[in-house]
């Protein structure tokens, strides 16, 4: 049945090319469209389904006690322009700062070490523990906490644009730094790096494949064949992910370079058998080569559509994890992969014929371009197939040989195994030296002495003498855990 469809459609592909063509231009700027307007998510309760574990607690806590979120900005200088962060100029500077940013939307209070004195002498003339909070021990870095109202922040990448554009207009004291940092940039930065890596794995990995494509097939037309359905199949995927409401987060922003890696292995092995065909068909009597595109076509119909069942078996998989971020990962996946290879079907053929009627196609020889003398005189001519030759010649002859060099091979690789960590930090997900990456480390080593927990307590009434007795104890027990400094309630 397949191969009858597809032998069908082989000929509709001949007859209506440039239609099924224009389709999958249509196709493809259509979801482009639709892609683009798909969501971008860090929070980190959308990773988990509402039914996990304390994710019932956080969204009560976020709705009931929403209290006060925080942005901080760092100022940092260097000892060769500013002694420290205490000169007349850098206060001036500061002042400045904390009065601009006072007026940002959403901004409930702003505290710096301006609340201790407006001098040098002054601040430091304050008890250490007063200090600590905005400046550290060696005066390089100093800290202004912005306190924001929960209930009036608006759009979070709005706002933290207005915070960047607000210390933009400072002016800057020579040798100084001034960074906005906190779990606010963090968000956006984050939101950033989906957004430019998504674009930069799909650009890199279209723009290699093309490459290994051109050399395989020594076509400049053939990597577009190949490339053009596999592209239109992860638009689709990014298009329907939109409609159904899958976020762009660090999972799903990677399955469009997988994809199309996977995907352009389907497009490989239909555009391989065409020239097997065309040459099987010189070989017969008259040297009919109009069947060879069905022929083609019928072949690889069925191995293809095993392969992209497998595939998809695998990734789905992880539709069924109990982690949001990796199901809907694994939803995604299997809807790409099976465009890739409906794609391929719909596509390929039409591509294949379109490339014939320009003149690189394969019906009385495939116009290449020749590569042959730069391989003699690289000395590559042949290699990858010699060097195939010689290690399928030593694993016969030396079987136990190969079976202790595959063992020794796999000694490394199962000792890194073991090895691996499993970390949750958020800095992890920001490149090494980011500037948000470097002022959050300063503040998390100079101004943050404690992490932080909270208990929720919910009850009809939590005003009865029973639920403070209760409460009481429920202190007075977290007191004793050890590592605990302070608690209040």
């Amino acid at each position: 049945m397949i191969q009858r469809v597809l032998n069908r459609w082989a000929e509709i592909s001949k007859r209506y090319y440039a239609v099924i063509i224009l389709v999958a231009v249509v196709v493809g700027a259509v979801s482009f469209v639709s892609a683009s307007e798909t969501e971008i998510s860090t929070k980190y309760f959308g990773f988990f389904y509402p039914e996990t574990n304390y994710m019932e607690e956080i969204r009560f806590i976020q709705s009931e006690f929403p209290g006060t979120q925080t942005a901080q900005i760092l100022i940092a200088v260097d000892r060769i322009n500013a002694r420290s962060v205490l000169e007349p100029d850098l206060l001036e500077m500061r002042a400045d700062l904390v009065e601009a940013v006072s007026d940002v939307a959403g901004v409930k209070s702003v505290e710096s070490v301006l609340d201790l004195g407006g001098t040098k002498n002054e601040i430091l003339s304050r008890p250490s523990e007063q200090r600590s909070p905005f400046v550290d021990e060696k005066l390089r870095h100093s800290l202004v906490t912005v306190k924001l109202d929960a209930t009036e922040i608006p759009d979070s990448r709005e706002l933290v644009e207005t915070f960047q554009k607000t210390i933009k207009k400072v002016d800057e004291v020579r040798g100084s730094s001034v960074t906005l940092t906190g779990q606010i940039a963090w968000g956006y930065a984050w939101d950033r790096a989906i957004r430019s890596g998504f674009s930069r794995s799909l650009l890199v990995g279209f723009v290699a494949i093309f490459i290994l494509l051109f050399l395989l097939f020594k076509s400049p037309t053939t990597p577009f064949v190949v490339l053009f359905p596999v592209l239109v199949a992860v638009l689709a995927s990014f298009g329907l992910m939109h409609f159904i409401q899958i976020p762009l987060n660090f999972l799903t922003a990677m399955f469009g370079a997988v994809t199309l890696g996977l995907g352009v292995d389907y497009a490989i092995h239909l555009v391989h058998r065409l020239p097997r065909r065309v040459g099987a068909g010189r070989a017969v009597a008259g040297g009919n080569n109009e069947r060879a595109l069905n022929i083609a076509c019928m072949k690889i119909g069925r191995n293809t559509l095993v392969t992209s069942l497998t595939t998809m078996a695998a990734f789905s998989s992880m539709a069924l994890s109990p982690i949001r971020m990796l199901g809907e990962y694994g939803i995604m996946s299997f809807i790409a992969i099976s465009f890739s290879a409906l794609s391929v079907f719909l596509f390929v053929p039409s591509l294949l014929v379109l490339e014939e009627k320009i003149g690189w196609g394969v019906r009385g020889g495939r116009r290449t371009l020749d590569f042959s003398g730069l391989a003699r005189l690289l000395g590559t001519e042949r290699l990858i197939s010699r060097t195939m030759e010689r290690v399928a010649d030593f694993s016969l002859k030396r079987s136990v040989g190969a079976v202790l060099i595959i063992g020794l091979t796999l000694l490394p690789i199962l000792a890194g195994v073991g090895m691996i960590e499993s970390r949750s930090e958020q800095e992890m997900w920001i490149p090494e030296g980011d500037p948000l990456m470097v002022a959050w480390r300063v503040v998390d080593e100079e101004f943050c002495d404690y992490e932080y927990s909270t208990i929720l307590v919910r009850a009809d009434d939590i005003r009865t003498p029973e639920m403070m007795k209760a409460l009481a104890e429920v202190e007075a027990s977290v007191r004793e855990v050890p590592g605990v400094v302070a608690l209040s309630s």
